[in-house]
């Protein structure tokens, strides 16, 4: 089946790429171009086709046509970037050029106006709410791949994104505009701007949205994965006098989200028990029950979510406030040379409540209940609750010459310190069996305590630039940043081995407060060479590195403190690529060609941990090497004054080059494939040749787009779009994996220079395909569990947008 759908595709392909070039050259005597995009990826003003670097933009047109808004509609519309979801919302999984965001910070940089609003989770793995943010009156969308820590700081390891907000002007304008469709969908936005007096100016927005969800829990029959949002922001302009001038910008969003609707894999009746490798008997932690689902490609299991056992109802699921600030400062002294000033300020409260085994059934009563009345059968449920405040400081300043033609430089200094808190509580309601004793049918909490755990961050680095045009033709480029970032931590721990619980409140000790830090210091750096060909074609090759920090492990508890540090990762990125404009400006083709180089990777394992009831403890580590190579290419065709043709595609091979570890887990053992025994009296497992988890080989995008006028200022709109991603591993031991993919939307409608009025469909096959999974710990069966987040289904509706 898969084939054919190849075939399909290709013959498509071919005949459509025939049409093109046709198309472009029967096109040659009209007045045909592609609009020049305008980008602030180097801070600075340039046309995307003149800079040296692979980089996806979407521009405000892009923003409104295609509805995006959020990071996971960039993702789904850039090769060569995923966004996972996890069981919570702050787990969150971005992907970028096969780099996979296992543990310890995202690869990815998320920076809104050039302030880094990144950060990483506590307690469970991925890049923490804040990347959930909901766009609001924004301008353009830059995504840029490859290392760019020399360039955005310090988070930008394996690329960056980079939203850029509508900033105030002296024009009066408005905007109104609103989205209605299926399955609830209901939005409004609102704009206004204008000159307060000389030389200040002044911007409003404000969104509202909500959406109904595509499923409902098939326990309690209510609608699951839907949310509401509502957000504003107000941006001020001042050109004080022809040197001076300065933007500001606050804005506070309020979203509240459902549980998500997931399935899982990993409870009793779907168990896989394997025996363990003959000479892992007799080895520490043998006796550790072995489970896995060694095969697993994703089913449409029921979406279901255990219910709140104080209410027999839904869990309330999670909010997210944020207040951001931002301040811009430029000062011109002449001569081309500009100081600029960049300040951030973020204030974010996080909420979170949701059964996290996954496992939902029917409650029903019992001879010993709980305060409620009701419980799950099969024995167990966890729920857990996050309460975190985040607090984000950012001050830039640099000074440079970026516009004169020879040499151009650039010298700057950023500090940039976080404080996040986190209060955190597991309950695990366990054995509540007809006829059992009192004793076994006890409520038991898994942390009896609320949880405390604080991290702080402060990063400090200078860095600089030099471009220098040896020829008219040939330039060469050289940045460097030396960066120093330390880490304070407060660790609450109960000193249990999750999921003893079973047994009793006994098993749990008192909560101990634990402290410890870490600093880590590094250069990162980039080096390039650009030679124009022609006027509108470019060769490039660069190298640059990136490091990712260090730090201690929130997640895992039961160990001791020195067992949790982990050390940084390292990337080399190499690099050559073109970019190239002909045909009168009709057509765009460019390419890049790169091999990473990746070190250290950190990843969770098993280690002996005496202090643990099982022997074992659960640590992240620092794996062996990975090496990336890929491709990556994208087009645009004006076939004709009405029709324009683009594509976009990532190839990716990316393997682990040296992976073994020590494990005294059977799970692990078996997962691996695997068992050398080593001096510790426990297995080397080898993932050597594995690929990296996430990482799709092959990811493609198709745009083709129609615009006519049917009177003298009505066009019609047409577009057709489709995204394709190939097969992922779940996990690095490549035993579950993510089938392809793919997803087909369409637009049709009318607009003026005054109004619009677009319909829409989006997931226009209704594709259920699982896109997006975790694997997690098996609280039935002591093994391993598959969590399945259903995507969305297809979507109906109706934009309409009104200019004044």
């Amino acid at each position: 089946m898969e084939f054919s759908h190849y075939r399909y595709w290709l013959a498509s392909a071919t005949m459509l790429s025939a049409a093109t070039l046709l198309g472009v050259q029967d096109a040659a005597a009209q007045n045909i171009g592609i609009e020049e995009i305008i980008v602030t990826t180097r801070n600075r003003e340039e046309s995307l086709q003149s800079i040296p670097l692979s980089i996806t933009a979407f521009t405000a047109a892009d923003i409104e046509r295609q509805g995006i808004r959020n990071i996971e509609d960039v993702a789904r519309l850039t090769p060569g970037l995923t966004f996972d979801k996890g069981f919570a919302p702050q787990d969150t999984r971005p992907s970028i050029r096969g780099l996979p965001a296992t543990r310890g910070r995202p690869p990815i940089g998320i920076l809104l106006d050039g302030f880094d609003v990144s950060s990483s989770a506590i307690a469970t793995g991925g890049g923490g709410a804040l990347m959930n943010l909901r766009l609001v009156d924004v301008e353009r969308i830059e995504v840029v791949k490859g290392p760019q820590s020399a360039l955005y700081g310090r988070v930008a390891f394996g690329g960056a994104i980079n939203y850029v907000t509508k900033k105030a002007t002296d024009e009066f304008e408005g905007r109104v505009s609103s989205d209605v469709g299926t399955n609830g969908q209901a939005e409004v936005r609102g704009s206004f701007n204008g000159p307060i007096t000389d030389g200040v100016s002044m911007r409003f927005n404000a969104a509202y949205s909500q959406h109904g969800g595509f499923y409902k829990n098939s326990v309690s029959g209510s609608d699951i994965g839907g949310f509401e949002s509502i957000g504003g922001a107000v941006a001020i302009n001042l050109d004080l006098n022809e040197n001076l001038t300065m933007d500001g910008r606050i804005a506070y969003s309020d979203d509240e989200s459902e549980i998500r609707a997931r399935s899982t894999i990993g409870g009793i009746a779907d168990a896989i028990f394997v025996s363990a490798p003959s000479n892992h008997l007799g080895l520490a932690g043998a006796f550790n029950p072995a489970f896995a689902p060694l095969v697993f490609d994703p089913v449409n299991f029921p979406v279901s979510s255990g219910l709140d056992p104080r209410t027999g109802k839904d869990f309330t699921g999670s909010t997210l406030e944020t207040l951001i600030a931002t301040w811009k400062m430029e000062y011109d002294f002449g001569n081309n040379i500009t100081f600029t000033s960049l300040t951030g300020w973020n204030d974010a409260d996080v909420f979170q409540e949701l059964d996290s085994d996954g496992t939902g059934a029917a409650f029903r009563f019992v001879p010993f209940p709980r305060p409620g009345g009701v419980n799950e059968p099969l024995g167990r449920q966890t729920v857990v609750r996050f309460l975190t405040n985040t607090k984000q400081f950012n001050q830039e300043f640099r000074i440079g010459d970026l516009t004169s033609d020879g040499l151009r430089w650039t010298v700057g200094a950023q500090y940039w310190e976080e404080d996040t808190d986190q209060t955190s509580k597991s309950e695990a309601h366990v054995l509540f069996f007809p006829g059992a004793s009192a004793g076994l049918n006890a409520v038991l909490g898994g942390f009896p305590e609320d949880r405390d755990t604080g991290r702080q961050t402060t990063h400090s680095s200078a860095y600089g630039l030099l471009e220098y045009d040896v020829t008219d033709q040939l330039t060469v480029t050289g940045q460097i940043r030396y960066s120093d970032e330390k880490f304070d931590y407060l660790i609450e721990d109960d000193g249990a081995a999750f999921g003893l619980g079973l047994f009793g409140p006994a098993a749990f000790g008192p909560l101990v407060r634990l402290t410890a830090n870490s600093t880590d210091d590094f250069w990162t750096m980039r080096g390039g060479v650009e030679y124009a060909v022609a006027d509108d074609s470019i060769l490039y090759a660069s190298i640059s590195k990136g490091v990712k920090p260090g730090g201690f492990d929130t997640i895992t508890v039961g160990n001791e403190l020195d067992s949790k540090r982990f050390t940084p990762e390292t990337l080399w990125n190499y690099e050559i690529g073109s970019k190239n404009t002909f045909a009168d400006g009709r057509v765009q083709f460019n390419f890049a060609g790169f091999f990473m180089d990746y070190t250290d990777k950190q990843v969770t394992t098993q280690v002996l941990d005496p202090s643990q009831p099982a022997g074992l403890g659960v640590v992240t580590r620092n794996a062996g090497a990975a090496e990336v190579y890929g491709l990556e290419a994208d087009a645009l065709f004006a076939i004709t004054e009405e029709l324009t043709f683009s594509g976009a595609y990532t190839f990716l091979d990316a393997g682990y080059s040296d992976f073994v570890f020590a494990t005294g887990s059977a799970n692990d053992i078996i997962r691996g494939g695997s068992c050398e025994p080593n001096d510790l009296g426990t297995c080397n497992v080898n993932l050597s040749g594995n690929a990296l988890e996430r990482s799709a080989k092959h990811s493609f995008t198709l745009d083709l787009s129609y615009s006519t006028l049917v009177t003298d200022d009505i066009s019609l709109i047409a577009e057709v779009s489709a995204q394709y991603q190939g097969n992922r591993w779940l996990a690095h031991w490549n035993r579950w994996r993510l089938n392809s993919y793919w997803n087909v939307d369409a637009r049709l409608g009318f607009e003026t220079d005054k109004w619009s009025f677009i319909g829409y469909v989006e997931n226009l096959a209704g594709d259920d395909t699982i896109r997006s999974a975790q694997e997690n710990f098996g609280l039935f069966t002591f093994g391993t569990a598959i969590q399945q987040f259903a995507p969305d289904g297809r979507q109906w509706g109706l934009r309409m947008g009104l200019n004044f």
